[in-house]
């Protein structure tokens, strides 16, 4: 009895094997989403196996190093270069490196992230990673070439040029230490972009801006139009002239930024134009608050300090609704802030 019980259910798996092979090969749809849940279900292990191994009283990295290896050998079976593993990978190592406290832990990755750099060429924050472990490892000049390329891909980005900046000083190359602190601050162009994040300007950047104004009846009106405004001057004030469609009864004006943190806005006046009529105002007698960043008001010059965790909107309240606007002039000054006390001009050693 069990013999024959054992004999039909081995028919109905082999049976029923068949016709899932057969349904899957000639259903396209069908085919893709099985694939597709099977590589999601692997990118969720990855995560909660890393995690798993990170949570262990005293964390094994090099255990650690060796099972991301194993994920980025899947993946090369998979597809060459950018698989549809790769998401899962960057998220592992994301998880772990963001774990690590002590730097020489990085040392022990140096493995993975020399392989996970190579999957993509493009991968900012792999370069940053295995530049850091290079580092933690004593290979100095092989670790500020990483930076260089970091650079190279997002030069607004703080992460290299602090990474650069500790290189140097643990080497007290003063002439380095100089050159990374002065292109820091010099930088203007090639933002990254956040990952899940839809931003107006795809990615962080010091060159452009967008201003939506805020008018009477504007529900009625159906105006929201984002005027973008490109080509903005670094370290002093300048007018910055935007002119809307058509004249409107102005009571507010949203700027929107997509600036990187450590970056400071100040604003000295509004000029508003209706016909031959020009109003200025200084920004004693505006309002001004943002989403997301905050005010230094404890010197002469009052600061908008961007944090860069998103896009940002400062929002320009006006004190009584002006009519008839057929023109904005903003008078505002862009700095960056250092990453070190230093002042960067000297040339003499680090003590």
């Amino acid at each position: 009895m069990l013999n024959k019980i054992y004999k039909y259910f081995s028919l109905f798996i082999f049976f029923s094997t068949i016709i899932l092979l057969i349904f899957i090969t000639f259903n396209n749809n069908f085919r893709k989403q099985t694939l597709n849940l099977i590589l999601n279900s692997y990118k969720v292990y990855m995560v909660v196996s890393t995690q798993a191994l990170l949570k262990q009283p005293k964390v094994k990295y090099d255990l650690i190093n060796k099972k991301l290896i194993s994920f980025i050998d899947l993946s090369k079976k998979i597809s060459s270069g950018n698989s549809r593993l790769l998401p899962g990978i960057y998220d592992a190592a994301e998880l772990v490196q963001s774990s690590i406290i002590d730097d020489k832990n990085y040392g022990e990755l140096e493995e993975f992230f020399f392989n996970l750099s190579k999957l993509d060429e493009r991968l900012y924050d792999a370069k940053i990673w295995y530049a850091k472990s290079l580092f933690s490892n004593g290979k100095i000049d092989e670790a500020l070439k990483e930076v260089n390329k970091a650079i190279d891909i997002s030069p607004l980005d703080s992460e290299p040029y602090r990474l650069a900046l500790k290189i140097s000083l643990s080497q007290n190359l003063r002439k380095d230490f100089n050159f990374y602190c002065q292109e820091y601050l010099k930088s203007e162009f090639g933002g990254k972009n956040k990952r899940f994040r839809n931003m107006k300007f795809h990615g962080f950047n010091l060159n452009k801006f967008g201003a939506r104004f805020n008018i009477e009846n504007q529900s009625k009106n159906g105006l929201n139009n984002i005027y973008v405004y490109n080509g903005i001057s670094l370290g002093k004030f300048e007018d910055y002239e935007i002119t809307p469609d058509i004249s409107n009864n102005l009571k507010s004006i949203d700027l929107i930024f997509a600036f990187n943190p450590g970056t400071v806005l100040e604003i000295q006046n509004l000029k508003l134009y209706s016909k031959n009529l020009m109003t200025n105002i200084e920004e004693d007698n505006l309002v001004i608050t943002a989403k997301n960043s905050f005010f230094n008001n404890y010197d002469k010059t009052k600061q908008i300090v961007f944090l860069g965790t998103d896009e940002d909107i400062v929002n320009i309240k006006l004190k009584k609704i002006f009519k008839d606007i057929d023109k904005i002039v903003i008078n505002m000054k862009l700095t960056k802030l250092s990453l070190t006390n230093n002042k960067c001009q000297n040339n003499e050693e680090i003590n």
